[in-house]
């Protein structure tokens, strides 16, 4: 849950107890498949980047590193691996307390991953909105066309540089370190500085015994050209979205790396608005970036017959069919509140604070 607790349940419906030690929203959660070496029960997956191993009594017995962002989904396999999905654009295949395989997507979050319990095939979905199938067995593998199409699509992939810290290209290797180091673990990603002077991340399989192209990291500027500070960070866009009438508006950073979703939870998180507004939130973000993409500016033509209509970088825009309009968008205004609205999620001690703030001023005036 987003309070970071895990709840245990009885088939009733009656809790049973609740489970701490997250440090971040819990994002998903899977059986551990028997025999697996920690002994646990489930796991589970939260934005902090961690899967944690439990047992049902609440008490932790492992954790899996290896993921460098929000992980989204958790499956497991009947084999006794558990399969994972991500912010960091990839599938991790877990045996043990090891990541032995990841798979690198070409697109900027994996939002989903399954089994297959008949044949133990995985299944993943990503924002770039294709549904990919994996196996393990090679009758039913893609042709090697198809294969390398998916590999080009990974190398050609533009990774931001929020992604990967501050990057000294001066201090990077080049190329001729991929043919004399390998890799210490799978998945463990490197950045070369390329004879042009871009770079690019490498990430090492274990499998294979070498390292694979997964992207070109590229600078995510704002249609401005120029970062905007807040609070002591940079960031492509800070918005003012006005809440009420007679009141400063609030401040919403964004950076292009981002998924609107997650600015949009964080803002609403960070203000103490209700969750109903978050597709309202989001969307806002959406509309006002005016289809900005990394390394290009915001403001486009009409794009060509057949392009993608989400962006060079398939980022997942909600909502949107078509290239966004470049009119300029006015403020949402979120109050006053015209209808009935349900609240499924809230602070209510500040809701029952806020209200006992008003009836007495109205008392007192």
């Amino acid at each position: 849950c987003a309070d970071k607790f895990i709840r245990v349940f009885s088939p009733s419906g009656k809790l049973l107890h609740t489970i701490k030690g997250n440090t971040d929203v819990v994002r998903a959660l899977c059986r551990v498949p028997k025999g697996h070496p920690s002994k646990a029960d489930f796991a589970s997956a939260s934005n902090d980047g961690i899967i944690r191993l439990w047992e049902l009594n609440g008490h932790q017995v492992g954790e899996l590193l290896g993921h460098e962002s929000f992980i989204y989904s958790l499956a497991s396999l009947s084999s006794g691996e558990i399969v994972s999905s991500g912010e960091d654009r990839t599938v991790r295949i877990w045996r043990g307390n090891e990541c032995i395989q990841t798979i690198t997507h070409p697109a900027i979050s994996v939002w989903g991953v399954a089994v297959c319990s008949e044949n133990g095939d995985l299944v993943s979905g990503a924002s770039d909105r294709i549904v990919r199938v994996f196996s393990r067995e090679k009758e039913r593998q893609a042709d090697p066309q198809a294969l390398r199409a998916f590999e080009d699509s990974v190398k050609s992939s533009s990774i931001p540089q929020q992604a990967v810290g501050e990057v000294n290209k001066e201090k990077l290797p080049g190329p001729e370190f991929l043919l004399q180091k390998s890799g210490t673990k799978e998945g463990q990603v490197v950045m070369i500085r390329e004879a042009d002077g871009s770079v690019t991340a490498h990430q090492w399989s274990q499998g294979a015994q070498l390292w694979m192209n997964v992207g070109t990291v590229v600078d995510a500027v704002g249609s401005s050209g120029k970062k905007k500070d807040y609070l002591g960070k940079d960031y492509d866009y800070v918005f003012d979205v006005d809440i009420e009438d007679g009141k400063p508006p609030l401040k919403l950073p964004y950076n292009l790396s981002q998924n609107p979703y997650e600015a949009a939870t964080k803002f609403i998180h960070d203000n103490e608005l209700p969750m109903t507004y978050l597709d309202q939130v989001a969307g806002f973000i959406t509309t006002n970036t005016q289809g900005a993409t990394l390394g290009q500016p915001s403001s486009q033509g009409a794009a060509p017959p057949g392009a993608d209509p989400w962006g060079t970088e398939s980022r997942y825009r909600p909502g949107e069919t078509s290239s966004p309009s470049t009119q300029p968008t006015p403020r949402p205004k979120i109050l006053p509140q015209k209808t009935y609205l349900t609240i499924t999620t809230a602070n209510l001690r500040t809701i029952h604070a806020k209200i006992a703030e008003l009836n007495t001023s109205l008392i007192t005036t």
